[in-house]
């Protein structure tokens, strides 16, 4: 757990769909257009599994929406930057 800027108190990771949030606020989409179309849709999937979650949880629930084979490897190219 990452602790704040005054170095004190413990700050939580934000959950994946957060942090692709932010990544796309501080990133040009010409930067990682993989990452970008993955956040797009799961901003806006009302579906989308909320809270802590896995990579696994995500590719199933992706698989089970039948999404395109790009659409996993932007889930793998994604969760690799979000935890490298």
């Amino acid at each position: 757990m990452a602790e704040d800027a005054a170095g004190g108190c413990p700050v939580s990771a934000p959950s994946f769909r957060q942090w692709l949030s932010q990544w796309t606020r501080q990133h040009p989409r010409e930067h990682d257009i993989l990452i970008h179309d993955l956040a797009y849709d799961v901003i806006r999937d009302s579906t989308w599994p909320r809270g802590a979650g896995s990579l696994a949880r995500y590719e199933e629930y992706l698989r089970h929406e039948h999404a395109c084979p790009e659409a996993i490897e932007a889930l793998h190219h994604a969760w690799a930057a979000y935890r490298p």
